[in-house]
């Protein structure tokens, strides 16, 4: 069985732009959104480092674009987050985060892209992999990789429906 209660830190990597305590608290409010994943059935503490964890551990970490692209090379060219599901490590693309890049093909304003980069990479900790649009003009499901398109579907960055 899944679990469904997590630990999550959060954090900016050293060389960030972004003001980790606004980056901590926008990350926070879009775990506990109501259309967010708490909305399924899963609980996030958000603890102040992964020493103190009670429960499984994710950790978000807005890192830039060249940090990314040392420690995972084999993705350098499609700058994109990235999650890695067996540690539940999430890097937040921040040149995407800060709306650098002109190739989202979501077409969601930036604070939803960052809703739906949030939702998107913690499904992936929670276990769930890539998925299709399955009906078009239908809300697009949260594990569609709607940076490169959302395959005919209504861009959308919840897991959950109001």
């Amino acid at each position: 069985m899944h679990p469904r209660h997590f630990s999550v830190h959060i954090t900016t990597d050293s060389s960030s732009r972004q003001s980790e305590a606004m980056f901590r608290a926008l990350v926070t409010a879009l775990l506990q959104h109501p259309l967010g994943w708490a909305n399924q059935g899963y609980t996030f503490h958000i603890t102040p480092s992964a020493a103190a964890a009670t429960h499984p551990l994710i950790t978000i970490t807005l890192t830039p674009q060249h940090v990314l692209d040392l420690k995972f090379p084999q993705f350098a060219t499609e700058r994109l987050s990235l999650c890695n599901m067996a540690t539940r490590e999430i890097y937040l693309n921040e040149q995407r985060w800060m709306g650098v890049y002109d190739d989202n093909k979501s077409d969601l304003s930036l604070p939803a892209y960052r809703a739906y980069m949030v939702q998107h990479e913690v499904g992936h900790a929670l276990g769930f992999g890539h998925t299709k649009c399955k009906e078009p003009g239908a809300k697009c499901p949260i594990m569609v990789q709607q940076t490169k398109g959302t395959g005919g579907c209504a861009p959308y960055p919840f897991p959950s429906s109001p």
